[in-house]
């Protein structure tokens, strides 16, 4: 084969282009097909009985987000749960608030963080001394910024807690805003929310978890010994516990509209910033074979780009050298990929109650990984002692 003939790299591409998308798509769709199946024809085994509950939630000068927020879980319809709340070292009206609040409902209970602690994580020191002052063995987490759906969270996340399980993953993401800021953090969450129950619906087993909507048992974070291998850390307090503890067939998801989980919009855009680079450092301390997959799924986006561009660039080739066939060929697998990517951006975010995208796809996707390169080369140049409890 001549390969000095612009017609053999169109062949060349235009081959691994198609299969790749095809092949990546199938996946895609095969898995929330399975997922529908799942949530909406009731073909999932719950549990018999809905145990005791306890959720426990850490803030920080965020007593205006507890007094929008904590009603909504305070008044959940469920038979026998108490709110856990921790105060890390506030110094607004927070402790006020949580005052107020457990006059009104006996099922509060707040404590602090000592001020005097270093070195360690203030997250992951509160979230311990929470679970080690909850009652009962199934233990929610959630944020003081998050709010659920509506008055049937826990239920429908507790239906989950049969004898086999030991981590149920929720969804959750940012509020429904207008602004373009707001839709495309809400997206990119939402991809990143796809890939974690991609892996638990095919593998059987969660690699990361977030702490606005999970759960968990009590006696396997004390026997795991909870955040201790990772208290040195500022963040990454929920990825790192679930990579730590999950084992393969313990991990359900729950995905029903009343299990749904909003967060409010980072006050700046620098925060969240700071959460994507902060997340990477995080990634980089999972499993060894969560790190390779992690990095083989960059590659493979990485690729699949590649290959994308290559077919545009064939395009314009084609168009200057007029050879009308390879055009249109390279035309239609441009608007194949695309359809098939729009069908199921969508058909996932049907699937999870989440909002339809339509074809906006088409200027978050770019702008996401552009993004996400961004971060990682911020991150690559930044000193590691950054991402160390000071």
């Amino acid at each position: 084969m001549d390969f000095t003939n612009y017609t053999d790299l169109i062949y060349l591409t235009s081959t691994p282009l198609l299969t790749a998308y095809l092949a990546t798509m199938s996946t895609h769709l095969g898995v929330f097909r399975k997922l529908v199946s799942q949530s909406e024809q009731g073909n999932v085994a719950y549990a018999a009985e809905l145990p005791p509950v306890s959720i426990i939630i850490t803030c920080h000068n965020q007593g205006a987000q507890l007094e929008e927020n904590l009603p909504s879980i305070l008044e959940q319809e469920y038979s026998d749960f108490q709110v856990i709340v921790v105060d890390d070292c506030s110094d607004d009206h927070t402790e006020d608030v949580l005052k107020e609040m457990s006059l009104r409902y006996p099922n509060l209970y707040h404590t602090f963080t000592p001020d005097t602690a270093r070195y360690v994580s203030h997250k992951k020191l509160a979230l311990t001394l929470g679970v080690k002052a909850a009652k009962n063995e199934w233990l929610l987490f959630t944020e003081a910024d998050c709010k659920p759906s509506g008055n049937q969270w826990i239920r429908s996340m507790a239906r989950n807690f049969t004898p086999i399980t030991d981590i149920v993953l929720g969804y959750a993401n940012y509020e429904r805003k207008k602004g373009f800021f707001n839709s495309l953090i809400a997206y990119d969450r939402f991809i990143e929310n796809i890939y974690t129950l991609r892996s638990v619906i095919i593998k059987d087993r969660a690699f990361r978890g977030d702490s606005c909507n999970m759960a968990l048992k009590k006696s396997l974070f004390l026997k795991n010994r909870g955040f201790e291998k990772n208290l040195f850390l500022q963040r990454g307090e929920d990825t790192l516990l679930v990579n730590e503890i999950a084992t393969p067939c313990t991990t359900r998801v729950e995905l029903s509209l009343d299990s749904i989980m909003m967060q409010e919009t980072p006050f700046r855009k620098k925060f969240w910033n700071n959460d994507k680079e902060y997340d990477i450092e995080t990634r980089r301390r999972m499993k060894v074979k969560d790190r390779i997959n992690d990095w083989f799924r960059g590659l493979t986006t990485f690729i699949l780009y590649f290959f994308f561009l290559l077919a545009i660039v064939e395009i314009v080739l084609s168009a200057l050298y007029q050879n009308w066939i390879i055009l249109g060929l390279n035309i239609l697998l441009i608007c194949v990929v695309v359809t098939l990517n729009l069908f199921f951006i969508n058909k996932s975010a049907s699937s999870i109650h989440e909002r339809n995208y339509g074809i906006s796809w088409l200027f978050f996707e770019p702008i996401r990984v552009i993004l996400n390169c961004y971060f990682w080369i911020k991150w690559l140049f930044a000193g590691k002692r950054k991402y160390l409890r000071k």
